[in-house]
């Protein structure tokens, strides 16, 4: 919890300190008004942030109610299902304006239209699993953890049979040898794959582009990033359903604890149907 302390000067007079009391506790309050009632709790189990960030969004039925449980870091509230009205501030607009960190208490307008879109998305959430599996939907939560690439980190060169890393030189030793071996399976030559050194970028439409395609899935090694943390997309299902009757699917939030507590990296998200008969507008 940020406290504000205030230095009275000898010369300052009594009028002018009241004022500036008056004026940090009007500050205070607008603030609390926006942002959550309680401190940011820190996970260090990610089934416990899972469980967390599922309660809360079960609990979302109102902005008001959505802003006062939200006690865990988010980086991005995920999808929302309405058209993100004027008086909203878009995220990015604010990140690039510095509203997502305040310097020194500014900024107030900027976090109060910030915690509201964030409360707003919670509540387009909520809602929508609701419509889509039912009103007990958020009572009957399960989900599963599949581990996938953190968003940052070193460029690693892996083996994908052993899950051995291997320096660049080895990876695009490997690398060449497979392609070498399909070429000689196919009774062609690697140069018809691939450009070669000196080669004009006006071959490439020449090259055998339909088995490199076709081999492509075998490629004996892969390209990954390697960090010291770890990424997660937690996968829902409501009422033992993945897909809903209307098509909505993929119900899925993704957490990391790249500073060292496990944190909601993206919030709700999911693959809406497409229209049967789309117009076009």
């Amino acid at each position: 919890m940020k406290k504000i302390v205030l230095c009275n000067g000898r010369t300052m007079r009594c009028p002018t300190f009241l004022l500036c009391i008056a004026g940090v506790l009007l500050a205070v309050g607008v603030w609390a008004a926006y942002t959550q009632s309680k401190d940011i709790d820190v996970y260090t189990e990610k089934d416990t942030l899972v469980g967390a960030y599922i309660n809360y969004l079960s609990k979302a039925s109102s902005a008001r109610t959505a802003r006062e449980n939200m006690n865990f870091l988010c980086e991005s509230p995920g999808m929302g299902t309405l058209p993100m009205g004027s008086s909203m501030i878009d995220l990015d607009e604010a990140e690039q304006s510095g509203y997502l960190f305040p310097v020194a208490g500014n900024d107030i307008a900027a976090e109060k239209k910030k915690a509201e879109y964030c409360a707003s998305i919670a509540v387009q959430q909520h809602d929508l699993v609701v419509e889509q599996f039912g009103a007990n939907a958020w009572d009957n939560v399960s989900y599963t953890l599949k581990e996938i690439e953190p968003a940052d980190g070193d460029l690693g060169y892996r083996v994908k049979s052993t899950g051995e890393f291997v320096d660049k030189e080895e990876y695009e030793k490997i690398l060449y040898g497979y392609w070498e071996a399909v070429a000689a399976q196919e009774g062609t030559s690697y140069a018809d794959l691939f450009l070669t050194e000196g080669e004009s970028a006006e071959n490439i439409a020449s090259k055998r582009v339909d088995l490199i395609a076709k081999y492509s899935d075998a490629i004996p090694v892969e390209l990954v990033t390697v960090s010291d943390f770890r990424t997660y997309e937690v996968l829902l299902s409501f009422n033992g359903k993945t897909i809903s009757a209307d098509g909505y699917e993929d119900f899925h939030f993704v957490i990391d604890n790249k500073d060292d507590n496990w944190k909601v990296l993206q919030g709700l998200s999911w693959a809406a149907p497409y229209p049967e008969d789309p117009t076009g507008d």
